[in-house]
């Protein structure tokens, strides 16, 4: 996944559609590394810009889950690609906990529709 398209994506510059396009062939490999307990799961980032993740970011991100444009793998898988990369940084320091929130269903539990408003109503706060 390249941080660029993350970013054109979330700052509405290009269609979610363009994301997913760009991590199908590595999200088949999440999923299915994913339904096997304690595995390693790799996840590629194309570190090809800096991107300051905000809170209208991660607001952009929870609705395309909860209007169905991104499944939970995708979600997760995004979320630990953000976390990953050393060249998004964070607003603030909450938005970093949230996207905790997202990644690796198996250890944090699976993310939810309901988490996401919550995330949202609590961003807005």
């Amino acid at each position: 996944m390249k941080i660029s398209t993350l970013r054109n994506v979330l700052t509405g510059k290009s269609s979610v559609t363009d994301l997913k396009d760009e991590i199908k062939t590595e999200l088949e490999r999440y999923i299915k590394l994913s339904r096997k307990s304690g595995s390693s799961i790799p996840v590629r980032v194309q570190e090809d810009s800096d991107y300051i993740f905000d809170s209208s970011a991660l607001i952009g991100l929870c609705n395309f889950f909860i209007r169905q444009e991104l499944d939970g793998y995708e979600l997760s898988y995004i979320a630990d690609a953000i976390h990953l990369s050393e060249r998004i940084t964070y607003k603030d320091k909450r938005i970093a906990t949230y996207i905790t929130e997202m990644t690796d269903p198996e250890i944090n539990g699976p993310y939810t529709v309901n988490r996401a408003k919550k995330t949202i109503e609590e961003m807005s706060i």
